[in-house]
Parts: structure tokens; sequence; C-alpha cells
């Protein structure tokens, strides 16, 4: 008899609409899906969904307070069958339901509500076709609620079905909670990267400022003296040649500024680093002559072939080699390394690019690539944190390093090799 009762329940409950839910496994289930959810919206909507279809209801309305108003706005609903979309009903916090719930901190059956002061939540409940009301508290307060349409069985709701919905609001209540810290997080680091591109731009302006006042103070003090000493044939000669001089000290800093607001979009192909290398130096030679530096190179033999932008890459080489020569003033040598590695990400070039200046205080080393920031009385501190945005761009990392016991610095380049670069940059 037992076996057969079970199966003819069974059935007439699955016929209508009262198939029986397990409580500990959905539960369970419910509880591991809203954890993973850090949207308040995706989160009503995903148990909406959930607790229509468990329960059986014809409808599921879900309700936050909006904090910014006295206002309770429908931000998910469930339909077992869907409708036309019609205004959701808004409630404020002298709604009889918003009260009763708050009041009297429980959930609201429109059928056990009873007494003359409960009349106007029954008719509440009754004008949006709702039978069942289930808070959501956090802190006190009611952050919100959902509204549940009548069974389709034609069930009253059972106790069991008053448990699952009163857990599972006590959890949606603390996932709510931590949606909107979450929330609250991104829009906090949000407005961080805001302040802090605001003060970059702050930055930005009071480093051309000072960089361009200087050579414009030179030239508007020689433009002043030249109506009295125009004829002075040498005061003219060196009034033309500080300008000039000035001119492309302003002309560099544009450059400069252009590199670092916005670069070109790479083009890139398979190149040889090292003939990036020794072009970049044939540009140099003259510096390197002027200020007695040396170079010494040390080249792989193995393939030192990456995916790169022949006119970038050159442009991070010769700012490097221009910060080499520039510590070197008395003279030096330029060692220029390039070898073949291969690392548990692949294989790598490498570039090591050392010289024997005066090097970089240990405390610096971590923020010389950021912009302004320089150990030169008239340096930009831009050169170095353009040659990381080429980096960047090449999927390649810069890291500088001090020579040990030995003077001066050695930065290194490390690229992924040809094949392995061309697919990373077309990811």
């Amino acid at each position: 008899y037992e076996p057969v009762r079970v199966w003819v329940q069974a059935s007439i409950d699955r016929y209508f609409f009262r198939e029986p839910y397990s409580y500990q496994n959905t539960i369970r289930k419910l509880s591991r899906e809203m954890s993973a959810i850090l949207d308040l919206q995706s989160l009503l909507t995903h148990l909406s969904a959930a607790i229509g279809q468990t329960v059986n209801c014809e409808t599921v309305d879900a309700y936050a307070k909006d904090f910014a108003s006295p206002l309770y706005r429908r931000l998910a609903s469930w339909r077992s069958v869907p409708d036309e979309a019609s205004d959701a009903p808004v409630f404020d916090e002298t709604s009889a339901i918003v009260l009763a719930m708050a009041e009297q901190r429980r959930y609201l059956l429109r059928d056990e509500i009873l007494g003359e002061e409960a009349r106007d939540a029954r008719k509440e409940l009754r004008e949006v076709s709702a039978d069942f009301a289930v808070p959501l508290f956090q802190d006190e307060r009611l952050a919100g609620f959902f509204l549940l349409g009548p069974k389709r069985s034609t069930d009253p709701y059972f106790a069991e079905d008053i448990d699952l919905l009163t857990t599972l609001a006590s959890q949606a209540a603390i996932a709510a909670r931590n949606a909107e810290l979450y929330a609250q997080f991104v829009a906090s680091e949000r407005d961080k990267r805001r302040i802090e591109r605001l003060a970059s731009v702050g930055a930005l302006a009071a480093g051309i400022a000072h960089e361009i006042k200087n050579p414009l103070v030179a030239i508007k003090a020689f433009a002043e003296l030249l109506p009295e000493r125009f004829h002075d044939e040498e005061f003219r000669g060196e009034f033309a040649d500080i300008a000039k001089q000035e001119i492309e000290r302003i002309d560099e800093l544009v450059k400069r500024l252009s590199g670092l607001a916005g670069p070109r979009e790479p083009a890139f192909t398979t190149i040889d680093v090292r003939d990036c290398v020794e072009e970049t130096l044939a540009v140099v030679r003259a510096q390197l002559q002027q200020a007695h530096v040396s170079v010494k190179t040390q080249y792989s033999i193995e393939s030192r072939l990456v995916a790169g932008d022949r006119s970038q890459l050159k442009q991070l080489f010769l700012n490097l080699f221009m910060n080499a020569i520039e510590a070197m003033p008395d003279g030096g040598e330029l060692f220029i390394k390039i070898e073949n590695q291969l690392r548990p990400s692949g294989r790598m070039i490498i570039v090591d690019i050392m010289d024997t200046g005066k090097g970089v205080a240990e405390s610096m080393l971590m923020s010389i690539f950021d912009p302004f920031v320089t150990t030169k009385l008239s340096g930009s501190g831009l050169g170095l944190s353009i040659c990381r945005g080429i980096a960047d761009a090449h999927r390649a990392s810069i890291q500088a390093k001090t020579n040990g016991s030995e003077p001066g610095l050695t930065v290194t380049l490390e690229f992924p090799a040809s094949s392995r670069a061309t697919s990373l940059l077309r990811e």
C-alpha cells in the first residue's frame, strides 16, 4: 500500500504543480549560488526565478530600498507565464506593507493578517496580486522584500514554504549587503582612479609649465635687450644661438609629451632586436664621442627576433642610451648585451643596457619609470615613462637595478620571442 500511495501522491502533486522539493538541497544550492553573485540586480533576478520555480507560484517581484529617497523600487521580477510588461508599483516608507513588516519584523501572509489595523496591508497585497511578502532586513532596517503571487496549485503557503523563504531571505539580505559593499568598493576605486588621473593631469600641467618657462624666460630676456643692442653683431649672434637652442628644448619636450599622451598605433613586424640597437647606436654616435663614452656589445648567436614596431623600439633604445650618456658626463662605458633565454613562461629575448655612471638610489628604482620622476636637475622625467609605455605595448617588461658594488645602472628589457610574442599581441 505504501509504495502505491507514494507513487499516486507524487503523480497527483506533479500534475497539480505540487511536486515536493528538498528543503536542505534547495538552501544549500541557492546559498552557494548567491555567494558568487556580486551585483544586486543580478542577485535578485536569479533568486526571484529560483523562488518562483521552487514553490511554483505565479509571480515573484523583488524590491530594494532606494537609499537616496524613501522609495522601494522593483529591481527584478519573475513570471510563470510571460506577460506583457506593466508598470511596477512603487512603495514608500509609509506603505501599509512596508510599515507592517518593519513593525512586526516578520513576513506577511495575506490570509493570516487579522484585525482592523492590518486592513490596509491586506488591501495593498490584494491590489498587487500578492499572497506573501518576505522582508529583507539589514542592520535593523528594511532593505527590501519579495512579493509572491498565489501558488499555481491554489494551495496556501505551508510551513515548509515559509521556513524556506524566510531562510533564503535572511541569506539574500547578507548577499545583498555584500553586493552593496562590492558596488561601493568599485565606485571608490573608480573615484580613486579619477582622482589619480586628475592629479596626473595637474602634474603634467605643472611639468609643462616648468619645462617651457625656463627657455621662454631666456628668449624673453634677449628679446627685451635686442632693440638696444640690435647693431651689436656679437649680441645678435648669441641671441640667435640661444633662441635656437631653447626652441629646440621646447620642441623636444613637446615630442616627449606627444609620445606620453598617445603614441600612434604600433605596426608590428618580426624584428631582430640587434638591428634596432645598432641603428640607434649610429644615431647617438656623436654624443658618445663628445661624452667620451665607449661602447661594448655582446650579442647572442641564437634568434633575437621579436614582434615589434621598429620606430618605437628605436625610440625606446634612444631614450635609454641618452639617459646612460647623460649619467656619464666624465666618460665611461656603455655595455649592451642581448641573449636568448628559456623561461617557464616561454622563450624570451633579454636586453641589458649597463652604464658606469652615477647610478640611482635604491629608494628610487621602483619609481623611475613614473612620469616626472627624474634625478636630473634639468630633466623632465618623461623619457623613462615613455620607455615603460613602449615596453608595455610590446608585452615586454622593463626594470632597473644597480650594478652592485660597481658604479652605474643596468636597465633590463625582456621581450617575448617572436612566435610567442606574435600570439600574445593578437590577444
